[in-house]
């Protein structure tokens, strides 16, 4: 059977493009790492794409399988996992179950992509330049005939035309990396904002009062200690009956009463930090 080391199945992103000659681009590569023997049959990887596809891995070097990603690649999780529809699956005495996930960028791997092409641009301009260089030094050909100074000439003229095209993905390249770190930290605040909601939440998904106990359709309330909805309660203030929690999905920390004074109306439980409603 197949064996993995210790630290398991690990799926990586190198952040860095490949070319492809058969598709004569450049792609992004991502690697599952940990396989330190395939059995007999050989186990084979395969990938989950973020669209729930099941994919081949693209290629396979010592234990190391790697999945070359379409340009653009899909934002979101790929998982590498052992394939069960394999031979190796079925006669394996102690089938592979780990797995293992990374989540793939748009921002990031176009950034890659896109710095990929400019270092060719600026290998392919040196080179360029070289030639310029040599046809200038020696204005005779190996055959012995005059240089083409039409032909020099074309020859700088691109040579300034890829300069500048280098120059200008140089450019773009500090803004899409900027956009990028800035792409980065809105995620982690996404994150952040997320974890909270989640924090106000049960497992089966109530939202609590102030004081931790879950709160449930049902429940009697009155306003609580950043009540800010003037008499909506009623006049003078009185009690109500929690309809929805939370309001809908679009709305996690806001939840709906009705008043027994006869108005309903939506509430913040969590959400923005604040409290209206306490237990009646």
């Amino acid at each position: 059977s197949a064996v993995v080391d210790g630290r398991g199945l690990r799926a990586v992103y190198h952040h860095d493009a490949v070319y492809d000659a058969r598709t004569q681009d450049w792609h992004v590569q991502i690697e599952c790492q940990g396989l330190v023997s395939l059995g007999q049959p050989p186990v084979s990887i395969v990938w989950k794409t973020p669209s729930g596809a099941i994919v081949p891995s693209t290629t396979q070097h010592n234990g190391t399988f790697t999945l070359t990603l379409p340009n653009p690649p899909e934002d979101g999780l790929y998982t590498c996992l052992p394939d069960n529809t394999s031979a190796s699956a079925g006669c394996s005495a102690a089938p592979l179950h780990d797995s293992a996930s990374v989540r793939i960028t748009g921002y990031d791997a176009r950034f890659a992509i896109m710095d990929a092409r400019m270092r060719e641009l600026q290998r392919q301009n040196a080179d360029l330049i070289h030639t310029v260089q040599t046809l200038t030094t020696h204005p005779v050909t190996a055959t012995g005939q005059p240089l083409n100074w039409d032909l020099v000439q074309e020859v700088r003229n691109l040579t300034a035309q890829n300069r500048d095209l280098t120059s200008r993905l140089d450019s773009a390249l500090q803004i899409i990396n900027q956009q990028a770190h800035q792409l980065q930290n809105l995620t982690a605040e996404v994150d952040r904002i997320r974890g909270e909601q989640a924090s106000m939440t049960t497992d089966i998904g109530l939202l609590k009062y102030l004081d931790g106990v879950p709160l449930r359709v049902g429940d009697r309330v009155k306003r609580g200690k950043d009540w800010d909805w003037q008499n909506q309660d009623g006049n003078p203030p009185g009690p109500g009956t929690v309809v929805a929690v939370p309001v809908d999905d679009n709305h996690p920390g806001w939840v709906k009463v009705h008043w027994d004074s006869g108005l309903t109306d939506v509430y913040r439980m969590g959400a923005q930090g604040m409290y209206d409603l306490t237990m009646a």
